[in-house]
């Protein structure tokens, strides 16, 4: 099987990606038809062009592709022996994209052409991403004081999460590339976030301004200025303006005193008696887990934990748990070795470490599909140095 090379990329490549963040990003919704539909035409497009190009398919499978079968296989199989209600085919539907992307891409082995098509296709969805909120919540954007993000995803705090993964590697390509013409992209990015009101979003933003900062410019403090300033202004305008404040401002007055024991109730303590009860949960079945679907099904708030570490103790124990993360460790490891020598290293980094935090109040082993692509596309371009 012949490499491909930087001097063959065409709109194919750049625009079959494009479509399939565009469909994780803004039409998992609802009953998800436009989005079932949308991956199933890009899985048989995936299909034909890949028996068609690249017929012969390799005797040892990649490390990734190992990775995702043991974990969604101990994942099936641990759902269909729980007595807890297991919805498999939600979860085939949400991974759906994930295969069209490894059928299409796994040939590829320029790390330069997987990173200009990686970077080019996540600035593109980014567009699509924002333009489709405008064209479907332009009324309350005006209005204020209503989070917005519900018509992209059905939960705004997915859409929070998604602008952080796309701002990192925008952010990457304005601080270590110079492509300032991306700059006015990166700020309407983080207006949406915060319009969406997502206390994750915030602290994404933090963490997309820190760690890209502080791997480009170490210890030369002056550097700083910039996020320092955007992050200034973005603590004015929570505290100050009344429109932000109304979204997000005084969400995060709630967290704070909730977390200083002020003030009891709201989400915050509600989640926190989840993660207790979780940790319940996880002791009754350390090692293999008490099976997908338990909590929701056991525990009185009749919902996920909204704690990925919690969510994957109780549902398939400690086996589960070392296989979902084992991969993250390995790239971590992987891209940390390769970063003073390959910059691009630090885009993975920062979006793993991103995962990392966001996963102690959000689930995402079973239902973000952007982050099992953004794994493969770190693999694939890190790979391309030395084996992994």
């Amino acid at each position: 099987m012949n490499d491909t090379s930087t001097t063959h990329i065409s709109w194919k490549d750049y625009g079959y990606l494009t479509c399939t963040l565009f469909a994780i990003t803004c039409l998992q919704q609802g009953k998800m038809v436009g989005y079932l539909a949308v991956c199933l035409g890009l899985l048989g497009i995936g299909l034909l062009w890949r028996l068609w190009k690249y017929p012969r398919i390799s005797k040892r499978p990649s490390w990734f592709t190992v990775w995702i079968c043991c974990l969604w296989g101990y994942i099936f199989v641990n759902g269909f022996l729980s007595s807890a209600y297991f919805g498999w085919r939600t979860l085939l539907i949400y991974m759906l994209p994930v295969i069209c992307i490894m059928i299409f891409y796994t040939p590829y082995r320029d790390r330069e052409m997987l990173w200009q098509i990686f970077r080019t296709a996540c600035v593109w969805a980014a567009v699509l991403f924002l333009g489709y909120i405008m064209l479907f919540e332009l009324s309350n954007i005006l209005s204020g004081s209503i989070r917005i993000g519900d018509s992209a995803s059905g939960n705004v705090n997915r859409v929070a999460i998604n602008l952080c993964y796309l701002a990192v590697v925008i952010f990457y390509s304005i601080l270590f590339e110079g492509k300032r013409r991306l700059i006015p992209l990166l700020l309407v990015m983080f207006g949406f976030i915060l319009l969406t009101g997502s206390k994750k979003g915030l602290l994404g933003i933090v963490f997309v301004l820190g760690l890209l900062s502080v791997w480009r410019y170490k210890w030369r403090v002056y550097q700083y200025a910039i996020p320092v300033v955007v992050l200034l202004v973005l603590g004015y305008f929570l505290s100050h303006n009344e429109y932000i404040y109304n979204i997000l401002g005084k969400r995060l007055d709630v967290f704070y005193h909730t977390l200083t024991g002020e003030e009891v109730g709201g989400s915050t303590s509600q989640r926190i008696g989840m993660y207790q009860l979780g940790w319940i949960y996880f002791k009754q079945a350390p090692i293999l887990g008490n099976g997908m679907g338990y909590f929701a099904q056991t525990s009185i708030y009749q919902t996920y934990s909204h704690n990925n570490y919690i969510e994957l103790l109780v549902s398939c124990g400690l086996c589960g748990f070392f296989l979902y993360y084992s991969f993250f460790v390995c790239l971590l490891k992987k891209g940390w070795n390769l970063a003073k020598s390959y910059p691009v290293s630090y885009v993975f980094i920062s979006l793993i470490i991103l995962r990392l935090v966001f996963d102690f109040a959000a689930i995402a082993f079973y239902t973000d599909a952007l982050f099992y692509i953004l794994l493969f596309f770190g693999y694939q371009i890190l790979r391309s140095s030395e084996k992994l």
